[in-house]
Formats: C-alpha cells, sequence, structure tokens
C-alpha cells in the first residue's frame, strides 16, 4: 500500500501516521546554514530496520541518512541554492512517503545560532509537528 500525506506548517494535532505506523513528530533543529552539512534529527515512529529511508529537503536529497532506532531518523541536510522555508519529505523503500510541509528553514551562511531566536537566546527552535 502507498500513503502520501502532506500537512501545513504549524498543524499541532497528528502529524501523519501511514502503514506500520510510521510517523513524523518534529524536525529538530527546524533551521540551518544554506550551506548544508548539518545534522537533523527527526522524531517520530514507526522508523523500522530492514527499510530504507530517502529524506528530501525542498526537493534535495539528504547527504546521509541513519536509523537511530525506531523513533527517529537523523539526515544530513544537503546545500541549498537559497534561503527559504521548505519540506521535509521522509520516503521509505516500501513505498511510504511522509511530507512535513515547511519544516525546515534555510538560512544566510553567517546564522549564528547562538542569535536570539523567537526570543530565546542561545537555543535552536524545533518545530513541533504533532502533540
Amino acid at each position: 500500500m502507498r500513503a502520501v500525506l502532506v500537512l501545513p506548517l504549524g498543524l499541532a494535532t497528528l502529524l501523519g501516521a501511514c502503514g506500520d505506523g510510521l510517523q513524523i513528530g518534529s524536525v529538530e533543529p527546524d533551521r540551518g546554514s544554506v550551506a548544508g552539512d548539518e545534522e537533523i534529527r527527526i522524531h517520530g515512529g514507526g522508523f523500522r530496520e530492514g527499510v530504507l529511508y530517502t529524506v528530501r529537503f525542498g526537493g534535495k536529497r539528504a547527504t546521509s541518512v541513519t536509523r537511530d532506532g525506531n523513533s527517529v531518523l537523523v539526515a544530513t541536510t544537503p546545500q541549498s541554492d537559497k534561503t527559504a522555508q521548505v519540506d521535509v519529505t521522509v520516503e521509505t523503500s516500501d513505498g511510504h512517503r511522509l511530507v512535513a510541509k515547511k519544516g525546515f528553514t534555510y538560512l544566510a551562511p553567517d546564522w549564528n545560532p547562538l542569535d536570539t531566536l523567537g526570543g530565546r537566546t542561545g537555543r535552536r527552535r524545533t518545530k513541533r509537528l504533532s502533540q
């Protein structure tokens, strides 16, 4: 069975579950440099052993993806041509696909994670996609 789930930014309900409990809950951190090569953790569930995962940031494939147990994928961001909010897509080798609309923001290369973000100094924000 193939499943596709696309949700808008800021949706505070269940992000998505499809086949075998596959779901995305949050992307952490939810922003990074256009230079790429940053480790991003996708928290969710149903990430099974033996399944291959592809993660895309705005259509560009992550340079690496590893599974950290059943609830976390670790992806390395690719470079981006511009600053922008992009969709984060998780695809599985068994045909499932989840999309977190505008789940990640590419920032200028001189962005400093210690700058004030959303009124909180020195903390990167996590985009919570479900509760």
